[in-house]
């Protein structure tokens, strides 16, 4: 099983939570991976966040180390995104500084993730990014990323996010000439740091040529089958999405994954016309002219996901 196979849980879930079946999706006796993707993806974080924190009063065995990583990465992930989108003051983040397991879950993001910051500090380029790294930018107000100025991150956000796509994407025909632009350093150590330049340069930069890259093209690197390069995928997307609107999808429709377009409708919603375009526009090609992948989700699958999505009205 590969991250491609494991995507699919992605739109199950959400379709579950559209669906406010619950039960399927919070369940003490889930794997991991399952809580991975949950915290990842699900709409209202911190009602999710509030459920993980009664399942881990109730787990009595230890979690594994890996896991405990991953999810303390997601968590900070995910407050950072609130943080970003609604502020350090707002009532939901300040909700969740009150959670003395989410403060224990910032500290252990940031205290394992020290090699990297030391080397962002001493990076010409990246420098501006070592603050991702250091917990009192998420748990001080005086230290948060409100205070810091645009001007100096966006260049760095820019920078990483183009050394990303040249070092770890395929090229739009699927070609990876290995081009080493990255850090040395263990590729996972950068999720927060591009996770974050995404949501930066789909704000504040009008060139998005870069995010667009990370929309086309597919990941060379595996090995993780939590699929978080996918997911980086998804978060550009979506930024798109909500900057260029449905119409500039469906005219590259052909260059955007099948999964992705099922993804955007749960997450933003597509009105019955909206629907049957994209039909219209599946039904232009062949499945294998719009699949990447044997076996992953194409055409044929993407017809069949839209019927569960709910309709919209704009």
């Amino acid at each position: 099983m590969c991250e491609y196979c494991t995507e699919f849980y992605v739109l199950q879930l959400l379709e579950r939570e559209q669906q406010k079946n619950y039960s399927k999706i919070r369940s003490y006796r889930v794997s991991p991976l399952q809580d991975i993707y949950y915290l990842r993806e699900c709409v209202d974080f911190v009602s999710a966040f509030k459920w993980y924190k009664t399942k881990v009063s109730k787990i009595k065995e230890p979690m594994d180390e890996y896991d405990a990583e991953i999810i303390a990465e997601i968590i900070l992930m995910r407050a950072m995104e609130i943080c970003f989108e609604q502020g350090f003051n707002s009532p939901i983040y300040q909700r969740l500084l009150r959670n003395s397991l989410f403060m224990s879950f910032i500290n252990m993001a940031c205290s394992m993730k020290e090699p990297i910051c030391n080397f962002l500090k001493t990076s010409e380029d990246l420098g501006p990014l070592s603050i991702l790294y250091n917990s009192d930018t998420y748990l001080k107000h005086d230290c948060s990323l409100q205070q810091q100025q645009l001007d100096h991150l966006l260049p760095a956000c820019h920078r990483l996010l183009d050394d990303y796509q040249k070092s770890c994407l395929t090229d739009i025909k699927g070609n990876y000439y290995g081009r080493d632009a990255m850090p040395k350093s263990p590729i996972r150590d950068l999720f927060r740091a591009l996770y974050y330049s995404i949501h930066m340069v789909g704000s504040y930069l009008s060139n998005k040529k870069v995010l667009w890259q990370l929309a086309y093209r597919d990941p060379n690197v595996g090995g993780d089958i939590s699929g978080p390069h996918l997911w980086l995928g998804r978060v550009a997307v979506l930024k798109l999405f909500d900057f260029f609107g449905f119409c500039e999808f469906l005219k590259r429709f052909k260059y955007i994954r099948s999964l992705d377009l099922a993804y955007i409708g749960f997450k933003r919603g597509y009105n019955k016309e909206q629907k049957d375009l994209l039909r219209e526009a599946a039904c232009q090609y062949s499945d294998s002219e719009i699949t990447r992948y044997p076996g992953t989700f194409g055409r044929n699958e993407l017809l069949n996901w839209l019927d569960p999505i709910n309709n919209y009205d704009y």
